[in-house]
């Protein structure tokens, strides 16, 4: 899953700089991977009225720098 939207995010940054002239830094790109992660996670739990994140699912997280 990670993998996709790390490429989607490089894709649509590369458009950016090409057709659009814009830039962003490689921190700033990184944080919307990380966001792009993190989200469906959180609805994953919102739709599962799951809240409590079990201790793997923390670790996961603390690995990819979301929690």
């Amino acid at each position: 899953m990670s993998g996709g939207f790390v490429h989607w995010t490089i894709w649509k940054e590369r458009n950016e700089r090409v057709f659009r002239s814009k830039k962003r830094i490689t921190r700033d790109i990184c944080g919307i991977i990380k966001q792009n992660i993190r989200e469906p996670i959180l609805v994953g739990m919102w739709l599962t009225n799951d809240w409590k994140v079990e201790g793997s699912e923390v670790e996961i997280l603390k690995e990819m720098d979301l929690a």
